[in-house]
């Protein structure tokens, strides 16, 4: 007659357990697969249920291992050292050379992993210290520190090398900027191009995790050579944005390797000393290529461009005036410093009055509010008139200081030309 099972005598822990034939003294739960101890020792029967520094139970059979061994050798006398603990007994189980390598298995261990596995033998044999306490009591860590920084550092190199070559990083690079404009995707295929005329380390064949701050630094010394600091910016620029891509985008680097590198390698400094001062003749002839140019009755190209350095105005506040703030009868021009929201007044020169006057002229139907000038900018049109007359490039702050230079050399009091020029410490 069968026994009811709602009578069955629960099965105890032991009575679930079962051998782990190749190894003494571990056993497996047959439900949960959890890992345990069994060993008799000063004549008992003793037993341990393994457990990670977490303290979850252990379920990986290497763990169980590690555990085993530091159990097994804190029955006995607790030695100093982690190479104590690898005993004669512990020898016949695991024939290995040093007690370190027990936590060695197939692949490699990452950092949080060998730290889980560190705590874990703490917390099995050492009663739970952490490895900060452990440290304060003199026991020696370094064999199995050490041995875990080396699986770490093998297992970063690894994942280097896995990481995508510098060319395809570009290529990806390319395709995330694929709605910039044509002339812009091609500068960068040129940048590209640039690591191929690498004499030494193949970069755009190289993993870009295994490309170093060295070996950028040495390229960067090399192109840099014959090149315009501007271009050569630009092309640290991008190319730092490849790496920035590969590390926050894409995950393949940690770190960026031009971050550490040395700025007067990375970036070329930029000169922002001018040539002279355009002449008042220069500023003229600027006018009338533009005028040239700008033929169209309604193009106020040229006549905003003269009126910076007959006036000798910045591009703000001429771009501001309207109407109302040319007064003819007083002959003066209210202005508003458009950096500090200053008021001043600026005089109609003599060689000021006839072009305001000749303005004034082509707009009969003018009102008070509106705009003397219906433009944002002239610099583009005065850069391109400076390169058809073969002249340095100027910008409209150029003309300007054209006519201040002007004013200098007709003795004008230094103090006069600030207040003309809307600054209140009247000497700037």
């Amino acid at each position: 007659m069968s026994k009811n099972p709602k009578h069955e005598v629960p099965k105890q822990t032991r009575d679930m357990l079962e051998k782990i034939a190749s190894i003494p003294c571990l056993y497996r739960h047959s439900l949960n697969r959890n890992y345990y101890g069994i060993k008799k020792h000063a004549g008992k029967i003793v037993k341990r249920a393994f457990k990670n520094a977490a303290g979850e139970p252990i379920t990986s059979l290497q763990e169980a291992k590690v555990a085993l061994a530091g159990w097994i050798a804190s029955l006995g006398k607790k030695p100093r050292t982690l190479e104590g603990l690898y005993s004669k007994e512990m020898a016949t189980q695991f024939p290995i050379g040093s007690f370190a390598s027990l936590i060695a298995r197939e692949g490699i261990f990452d950092a949080e992993t060998g730290e889980n596995m560190l705590r874990g033998i703490l917390n099995n044999y050492f009663d739970g210290l952490t490895p900060e306490q452990a440290k304060a009591e003199g026991i020696d860590l370094s064999p199995l520190l050490v041995s875990e920084e080396d699986r770490a550092k093998a297992k970063q190199e690894a994942a280097k090398c896995q990481t995508p070559t510098l060319a395809e990083c570009f290529e990806q690079f390319i395709e995330m900027k694929a709605n910039k404009k044509e002339a812009t995707l091609a500068k960068y295929k040129k940048f590209k191009k640039a690591f191929e005329l690498n004499n030494g380390k193949p970069l755009l064949l190289t993993p870009i995790g295994l490309i170093t701050t060295d070996d950028l630094s040495k390229f960067y010394v090399a192109f840099a050579k014959g090149k315009k600091p501007r271009y050569f910016n630009t092309f640290s620029i991008v190319v730092n944005q490849v790496f920035e891509m590969a590390r926050v985008n894409k995950g393949y680097i940690e770190k960026n390797p031009l971050d550490v590198m040395n700025k007067d390698i990375k970036r070329l400094k930029v000169s922002t000393a001018r040539d002279n001062v355009p002449t008042i003749e220069q500023c003229e002839a600027i006018v009338k290529t533009i005028r040239e140019k700008h033929s169209k009755p309604k193009d106020q190209t040229a006549d905003m461009t003269a009126f910076l350095h007959l006036a000798a105005l910045g591009e703000a506040e001429a771009i501001s005036l309207q109407w109302r703030d040319i007064d003819f009868e007083k002959e003066i021009i209210r202005v508003t410093r458009i950096k500090t929201s200053f008021p001043f007044d600026v005089p109609m020169y003599p060689h000021l009055k006839p072009f305001l006057v000749e303005l004034a002229a082509k707009y009969p139907n003018r009102k008070p509010e509106d705009s003397v000038f219906q433009l944002k900018s002239v610099k583009k049109p005065i850069y391109a008139a400076c390169k058809r007359l073969k002249y340095s490039t100027y910008s409209p702050r150029d003309l300007r200081k054209a006519r201040i230079t002007w004013f200098l050399r007709k003795n004008v009091a230094v103090e006069q030309i600030a207040k003309w020029q809307g600054h209140r410490d009247k000497c700037r």
